[in-house]
């Protein structure tokens, strides 16, 4: 199933990326490499300080020797198995039958929730398995009465707090209704217990210096019955709906779940009827951790769970035609890809045994140069433009006024220890001819006569040269259907 959310991935897993183009995805790609220091040259900034959400960086390990994008690819295909496997643990512990885990499983890896953070490249938020997993031990244990499923429902509460904090929020709303299911005083403990692990992670998390910013304004956003825009949908199947009205042992905790999700995403911080009845976002801003949920669309996952569990009193038929009107009516399937192959030939720096600059310098608050790393796995001078509420060092705001105009000579440059200057002249730049010509002409004054390798003209500090390998620029995907522009084109 993940296989198929994904299409056509598999057919070029090293040449395609999943997710569309945005700043997202080239901050998470670029965070994979969290152990390496980047940017604020020649102060290193360790990529670990800027990851509130560890999780993916340490699931990502196994896959990081595989390079980019193959690693990448092969950690989505695996965390939405996972998605989907944790779904059909729920499922199938309601009642012990393997039809209803399948058709809670599927569902859910079809559903808008993750398919919106699939198209975004979303890495934290994909990681929402701790939810379903919950309260899979929580009705295995009603039927079981082993205390292992304690003890996995307490670990998935570390889990969904780690992976995302809002996530360790939804779950512990999610589960009021379980206090007239099982001993009130069971259930407080293991939330206790699986909160309360998690505090020196959160502790480190939070020790990073930062300051107070408002809240972002996020205009016309939609109510979650509508698909596009792509990356504000929480669109939910119309004949799920009609199927909501069968009889269903777990029908509170449905009810309770599907009705705390559209009142959120009805009257939330930023939700469409924030303004209308203003009080409901006026108490969430002053409530701790609520206040800083500025997206409705996220509580959608309590909507798609609540939802995988209905369909599962639902025939196969029932699912063949959810899954149809899916692929008919939702903007988010199959997930998209981007394609990367342009990219490839920055591997040639990898010649390199110094830091890179990357230029234009005022590429805007994208993090290109981190990304072309993953590449060619090198050291660079740019600087990772941190979230608003991140401090960079403050001896970086010295250096920066110099590679504004480029005004370093060549004997400069080698000064400072630059092993490489290039500019980028693929499609993610979005670059016009006339402003690489611009760019050329001015760098090549005070270095001379760049090497054309493709997709950069490098300017090399060192002896050796890469040698220019057959190149082929690949278009981006189309952003239409999405709330975004692409705000760095210059």
């Amino acid at each position: 199933m993940a296989v198929c959310i994904t299409w056509p991935l598999v057919t070029d897993i090293n040449g395609l990326l999943i997710g569309v183009l945005n700043v997202d995805l080239i901050d998470t790609v670029a965070l994979r490499s969290f152990d390496q220091p980047i940017g604020f040259w020649p102060f290193d900034y360790p990529f670990s300080e800027l990851q509130p959400n560890k999780i993916d960086a340490y699931s990502f390990l196994p896959f990081r020797t595989l390079g980019f994008p193959l690693g990448d690819n092969l950690w989505w295909l695996c965390m939405l198995t996972c998605n989907g496997w944790a779904a059909h643990f729920m499922g199938h512990s309601i009642n012990g039958k393997a039809k209803e885990g399948f058709l809670c499983g599927i569902f859910l890896l079809f559903s808008e929730s993750i398919l919106r953070e699939g198209t975004l490249h979303h890495a934290p938020q994909i990681l929402l398995m701790g939810l379903p997993f919950f309260f899979g031990c929580l009705f295995s244990w009603r039927r079981t009465d082993k205390k292992r499923y304690i003890v996995g429902a307490s670990l998935s509460v570390s889990f969904a707090f780690l992976s995302y904090w809002y996530y360790g929020l939804f779950l512990v709303l999610a589960a009021l209704p379980f206090l007239r299911l099982i001993p009130w005083k069971l259930l407080l403990g293991i939330i206790a217990v699986g909160a309360l692990s998690t505090i020196p992670f959160l502790f480190s998390a939070m020790s990073t210096p930062i300051i107070e910013v408002p809240r972002p304004k996020v205009p016309n956003n939609p109510w979650f019955i509508f698909p596009i825009p792509a990356d504000k949908s929480a669109w939910l199947s119309l004949l799920l709906c009609l199927g909501l009205f069968r009889t269903h042992t777990l029908r509170p905790v449905i009810l309770w779940w599907m009705g705390l999700s559209v009142f959120a995403m009805t009257f939330s911080i930023n939700a469409p009827l924030e303004e209308t009845f203003p009080f409901v976002a006026s108490l969430q801003e002053h409530l701790p951790f609520l206040s800083r949920l500025h997206w409705p669309e996220r509580w959608s996952i309590l909507l798609h769970l609540g939802a995988s569990l209905a369909i599962t009193k639902l025939s196969w038929k029932w699912l063949l035609l959810i899954l149809i009107e899916t692929s008919i009516l939702s903007a988010n399937f199959p997930i998209p890809t981007t394609q990367v192959g342009s990219l490839s030939c920055l591997k040639q720096l990898s010649i390199v045994n110094a830091p890179i600059l990357m230029l234009p310098w005022d590429t805007s608050e994208v993090n290109l140069a981190a990304l072309h790393h993953r590449l060619h796995k090198q050291p660079v001078v740019n600087p990772f433009v941190l979230p608003p509420n991140h401090l960079p060092p403050k001896e970086w705001h010295e250096g920066k006024k110099y590679y504004g105009d480029y005004i370093l000579s060549l004997e400069e440059t080698k000064e400072m220890n630059i092993g490489a200057v290039y500019i980028d002249k693929t499609p993610w730049s979005a670059l016009s001819t006339g402003r690489i010509n611009t760019l050329r002409y001015k760098i090549s004054k005070q270095l001379g006569p760049p090497l054309d390798i493709g997709c950069a003209d490098v300017w090399m500090m060192e002896a050796k040269q890469p040698t220019p390998l057959p190149y082929k620029k690949t278009p981006l995907p189309n952003t239409s259907i999405y709330s975004w522009d692409n705000y760095w084109i210059k």
